[in-house]
């Protein structure tokens, strides 16, 4: 069974910026100890982690420490570094457009798509969408999602963490993922993912685009496959916006061999 992961070293500048040991914050003569504080120490006392049981510290960039656990409580946990290693971003690298739904789906789908390892998640505020972003409220829903994102890092036990953006229209979206090959999911599709040539998916990123409860208009697919998007079905069935997604990537993922 593979270790717990909790998170340390993560944001600002004393966090690795590419290898393990691009930082004093982890070790590079080893073992070595550390000492892990908030919440995170906690998580690691309620989790009930024993001495000697292993666990793995990340910072949510590709750096991973191999851990064994010295001794706990509420405030803090000190574990011995065993090993530290950078793990490489897969490839190619996967966006999951995700256009806001209402109920929650929206964050069930960026949940599921963490557990089967998109790299990067854009909130798109389709033109169906019934949930709107306005103002203040953006910020805090988008904080909302990272924590979402966060948490199934955790849960996966991946060292990266999924960033997150915001379209306000097609235009944007369009822009954010230009250097994307594109697949848009569309329950009305000639053809399917399966139809698509291999060759196609030889590239450096990836982009899926799933529409708002109510689908894509027919106006931004158009525009959508002006900018060289491939418009597709997954297979005979019609998935909820909160499970598509996830399909398509998992799918990517065999098809491309990608790990």
């Amino acid at each position: 069974m593979t270790a717990p992961v909790f998170f340390a070293w993560e944001g600002g500048a004393s966090a690795p910026s590419n290898t393990a040991a691009a930082t004093s914050q982890i070790p590079t003569v080893l073992p070595a100890s550390h000492i892990v504080e908030g919440p995170e120490a906690h998580h690691i006392h309620v989790m009930r982690l024993g001495e000697g049981e292993r666990l793995d510290l990340v910072d949510g960039r590709g750096n991973r420490a191999q851990c064994t656990l010295i001794s706990s409580d509420q405030r803090h946990a000190r574990v011995r570094i065993d090993a530290v290693a950078y793990e490489g971003a897969p490839v190619p690298a996967i966006t999951l457009v995700q256009a806001l739904a209402k109920g929650g789906r929206d964050e069930t789908a960026i949940e599921m798509a963490t557990e089967v390892g998109v790299d990067r998640v854009i909130a798109w505020q389709a033109q169906r969408s019934i949930v709107r972003w306005a103002g203040a409220k953006r910020e805090k829903a988008l904080n909302k999602w990272r924590n979402t994102l966060r948490a199934a890092t955790k849960q996966s036990r991946r060292s990266r963490i999924p960033t997150v953006e915001f379209a306000g229209s097609t235009k944007q979206l369009i822009s954010a993922i230009d250097a994307d090959r594109v697949l848009v999911l569309h329950e009305n599709a000639s053809y399917t993912l399966d139809d698509i040539e291999v060759e196609w998916f030889d590239t450096p990123g990836i982009s899926v685009i799933v529409g708002p409860e109510g689908g894509i208009t027919d106006d931004e697919v158009a525009v959508l496959e002006e900018h060289g998007a491939r418009t597709v079905r997954i297979g005979s069935t019609v998935m909820r916006s909160s499970t598509a997604g996830t399909v398509a990537i998992a799918l990517i993922n065999h098809m491309t061999k990608r790990s």
